[in-house]
């Protein structure tokens, strides 16, 4: 994820953090290390367990500041605090505090041997995220 500085055209910039939601399935088995403190503040009845195929919890950054970017694996985790999640097949939503958010991906087996290819995010504006699918209350 990027937060570009965009002083220079005249537009307001400021640091944020991205919360990162996963939907499809977990098939890594036991819980990752990184995610072992995420379930710790997740109430009891509400806790996924990890490997019976639901998705991991979502998870926040640390503050991606103006100018910088956010990099991470799931195999592996990355930067400002994001923790790994092997083992994950499906796609993420993310949302960030900070305006004009990009993001960028590199998809592949492991160790980009046989297949990879980069897709670039789809930004999705305030009337697609709350659009409810009444055009007639508009």
């Amino acid at each position: 994820m990027i937060n570009p500085d965009l002083t220079f055209f005249g537009n307001s910039s400021k640091d944020g953090a991205c919360t990162f939601f996963y939907f499809g399935e977990y098939e890594g088995g036991s819980t990752p290390v990184g995610l072992k403190a995420l379930e710790a503040n997740i109430p009891p009845n509400t806790k996924p367990k990890f490997g019976n195929g639901l998705s991991p919890v979502a998870q926040r950054s640390q503050l991606v500041a103006v100018g910088k970017h956010l990099v991470f694996t799931l195999s592996s985790g990355g930067n400002l605090g994001m923790a790994d999640t092997p083992g994950f097949q499906g796609y993420l939503l993310i949302k960030c505090e900070f305006p004009n958010a990009r993001g960028i991906a590199f998809i592949s087996d492991v160790g980009a041997q046989k297949i990879g290819f980069t897709c670039h995010a789809e930004v999705l504006t305030d009337d697609l995220i709350n659009y409810r699918g009444n055009e007639s209350s508009k």
